[in-house]
């Protein structure tokens, strides 16, 4: 016999109470059959007695013990399980169902702690066996973890509606406040009328970025972020095209003001040397992380945020970009892939409660109209994504395209040199438009567009 040994999590009078209130009340029969399954339960007796039960309803039987009792019998299993005096006691547990609720809460908690430990288990013996590959365990328990997940956030309870109104009320005088104290209501954008136009990147919200090839996506997605930890917000961000030395490179420049050219070149003044110094020690002190390992899936990205998430390190997770991440899983075509990818990234946004943005390539389709301007019907070449984006933006940059001139308003044209615009294709929640942004010539900087004279422009409808 084993000394100290630790009896696994388990509620057997919620297991007991529970059956016995689904033969007392038959009004709590589809809620508890669309909740649990048999596994979920820690006895073998009333795993069989449960399993006999949902045989019965799948017919569409009322769960009575005469019902029950012949059902365990057609199968041998009645007197395994202590026979009908057993299912007769288990009514004498309860008087009536209306506890069910809190016996399936305890049932479905002790599962979710049982399979935990099995998991930590198979991962330890996958560990020392060598000759399975490290990717292998990693995207094996990344899949078990995201099913025992899923298995405990089905269980999350509906809410009043009186309650849920006065918290929805809670929220609009968050926002008021916000409003009149000049803030946003969700995180700076770094463009003051992207802000403006979306109240900032929303929790919760999957938002895409996208463009062609030489756009200035991931120039805008390290402006984003700048813009996120200068408020003292943390970012997340995970590169597969560029190194992460070379996205340090781009922020330092784009940060300090300094010369991309004589950055590069070695060209520098003492002045702006002694900026770039500066500037590292302000970095040193921001919340922001780049991960550029390429060859890591989806689900382990998700799987980081989440524990930067519980460490109050993710208030944004940026993914540069959505073509470029390796898959596992054969569904396919690459455009299902695609579209598995981004409903997983929309999922997380909504339980990690933070903003998600998503870097995606825009097929060659978009370049075929006179004047190179992407649209909707572009993105959905990527896969099936737009329909999961609360928000989808594209860069857009005329002067790659020799495109001279660009309206502003209906009556004004500006010269496109340095010129770039974020098209709001999509917003869930809000208005669409075209806004302005002016960048360096290496897009290591940009800023808010201002006229001659520093006029704001006027938003122009898309």
């Amino acid at each position: 016999m084993i000394e100290n040994a630790k009896i696994p999590p388990q509620h057997i009078d919620s297991e007991e109470g529970l059956l016995g209130s689904l033969i007392k009340d038959p009004s709590i029969v589809d809620v508890v059959m669309g909740t649990l399954q048999s596994e979920f339960f820690y006895k073998e007796a009333h795993q069989r007695i449960f399993q006999a039960m949902r045989e019965l309803y799948n017919k569409h039987l009322i769960l009575d013990m005469i019902a029950i009792n012949d059902q365990l019998r057609k199968t041998d299993q009645l007197e395994g399980i202590g026979g009908a005096v057993y299912i007769a006691s288990l009514t004498s547990k309860v008087s009536t169902g209306f506890n069910y609720g809190y016996y399936t809460l305890s049932i479905i908690d002790s599962y979710v702690r049982r399979s935990y430990i099995e998991l930590s288990g198979k991962i330890s013996d996958a560990s020392f066996n060598e000759s399975i590959d490290v990717a292998d365990i990693i995207t094996a328990t990344n899949n078990r973890l995201t099913e025992i997940q899923e298995i405990f956030s089905g269980i999350k309870k509906a809410r009043q509606i009186g309650e849920l109104a006065n918290d929805a009320l809670h929220d609009y005088f968050e926002r008021k406040r916000l409003r009149e104290e000049g803030l946003p209501i969700g995180l700076p954008t770094g463009l003051k009328d992207l802000t403006k136009l979306t109240g900032g990147w929303q929790n919760g919200d999957s938002i895409i970025l996208a463009g062609r090839t030489s756009m200035g996506k991931t120039a805008l997605a390290l402006h984003f972020a700048a813009a996120s930890f200068n408020a003292g917000k943390t970012v997340q961000f995970f590169s597969y095209e560029m190194t992460a030395l070379k996205l340090a490179d781009r922020i330092l420049v784009g940060q300090s003001k300094v010369s991309s050219e004589a950055y590069r070149y070695g060209n520098l003044t003492t002045e702006d040397e002694q900026l770039l110094e500066d500037e590292i020690d302000a970095l040193r002190k921001v919340g922001c992380y780049i991960d550029d390992n390429s060859s890591q899936n989806i689900d382990q990205i998700i799987a980081k945020m989440r524990v930067a998430k519980s460490k109050g390190l993710c208030d944004l997770g940026i993914i540069d970009y959505l073509g470029l991440i390796p898959t596992h899983e054969r569904r396919g075509t690459r455009e299902l892939e695609v579209a598995a990818m981004s409903a997983k990234v929309k999922q997380a946004a909504k339980e990690l409660d933070i903003p998600i943005i998503l870097v995606v390539q825009v097929g060659r389709s978009a370049e075929q109209s006179s004047d190179k301007r992407p649209k909707l019907s572009d993105l959905r070449e990527s896969g099936a994504i737009e329909q999961d984006a609360d928000l989808v933006i594209f860069a857009y940059r005329p002067e790659y395209y020799g495109i001279e001139h660009i309206d502003i308003t209906f009556k004004e044209t500006i010269n496109s040199e340095g010129i770039g615009i974020a098209i709001v294709a999509k917003q869930r929640n809000g208005p669409i438009g075209n806004i302005l942004f002016q960048h360096s010539h290496g897009m290591n900087v940009i800023k808010d567009f201002k006229t001659e004279g520093e006029v704001d422009f006027e938003l122009k409808p898309f």
